[in-house]
């Protein structure tokens, strides 16, 4: 949509054009300000006529939560809707991924909360919200909280819809065949946390994600389980909705603890290291008292060969009570 369209839309409004935020395939969105008070609101204008206030705008006006854009204001110009909402500063999660690269599980966790914590108001309503589009262009991160945007693609479960929309490798199976349902957020949900413990775009993902290759993006075992069942193919077999998500994510414990493997290997190498040390005591030892002690360069021997095994018992049974601590976990977040 050209720039002198939209001051055209402006020019008897309030609001003073600033700069372009994004363009999409129905719409556009202006950074505009409030000519009276200054204030800076974010400007949606959709190439739709009035029957266009019946999803977004209609969704909007009833939708209160802090993660969720305020709606100011609505106008009409010809055939155009012009929605003026509450301007979210920050940057997309995708410009934040692609600045920071992949992000480490606990910041990962942390943001997904945050998300599904909006996905549990909107599908927790007497009727369900679908959002429909959720991706990581749709994602704010603000001051570290994160704002979901863009309800052009969403509606009301049990309400009927033409078209659905969606977006290449985030839309659900189910979006391609015309269909909707909070599962649907559900399964885009695991894309976005698969974009943010990657760096890399769900489009990417061709073939079919299984658990061993989120393996070697080297993502913990408890984590990996939930963003599978997110994945699904199967609608029921996802979690049912946002609450059901919230409380799964909640449930895991210890996202901030790495396995201990690689602190064992340090103490291991340290451990080995004063062996040696020992040993080539022991060789002085001997070779300054002409052969007469051997017993130094046994001892030395000895200590090498205990301590190494004693490193390496140790490691072992630290890794697998670490696994043995995320298997009980995962069982736990899925109330098993």
């Amino acid at each position: 949509m050209h720039r002198d369209t939209i001051e055209e839309i402006v020019k008897e409004t309030k609001y003073c054009l600033t700069e372009s935020l994004g363009e999409g395939g129905f719409s556009c969105v202006y950074l505009v300000t409030d000519k009276h008070i200054g204030k800076e609101y974010a400007l949606k204008v959709v190439e739709a006529k009035e029957e266009y206030k019946d999803s977004e705008i209609k969704l909007l006006k009833n939708l209160k939560h802090e993660g969720l854009p305020d709606l100011h204001d609505v106008f009409m110009h010809k055939d155009y809707t012009c929605i003026v909402m509450e301007y979210i500063k920050g940057e997309s999660l995708e410009q934040y991924v692609a600045k920071k690269g992949k992000l480490l599980p606990k910041e990962a966790m942390n943001l997904g909360k945050q998300l599904s914590e909006i996905l549990c108001y909107l599908h927790s309503r007497n009727v369900p919200v679908i959002h429909g589009d959720l991706k990581p262009q749709n994602i704010m991160i603000q001051e570290g909280r994160v704002r979901l945007i863009d309800f052009g693609s969403a509606f009301r479960q049990y309400d009927k819809k033409e078209h659905v929309y969606g977006t290449k490798g985030y839309a659900s199976p189910e979006q391609y065949q015309n269909e909707l349902f909070t599962q649907s957020d559900i399964y885009s949900f695991g894309m976005v946390m698969l974009y943010m413990l990657t760096g890399r775009q769900a489009y990417l993902f061709v073939n079919e994600i299984t658990i061993n290759e989120l393996k070697r993006y080297g993502i913990p075992f408890r984590l990996r389980r939930i963003i599978m069942q997110c994945l699904s193919f199967e609608v029921n077999e996802r979690f049912s909705g946002g609450k059901e998500l919230k409380d799964a994510l909640k449930k895991v414990k210890g996202m901030t603890r790495q396995l201990p493997g690689q602190c064992i290997a340090w103490i291991s190498t340290l451990i080995r290291l004063f062996g040696m040390l020992s040993l080539l005591q022991g060789l002085f030892l001997w070779k300054q008292q002409y052969m007469q002690d051997i017993r130094c360069l046994f001892i030395g021997s000895v200590c090498v060969i205990i301590l190494s095994y004693i490193t390496e018992s140790f490691s072992y049974k630290a890794y697998k009570t670490a696994i043995l601590e995320c298997e009980c976990s995962l069982f736990v977040s899925e109330g098993l």
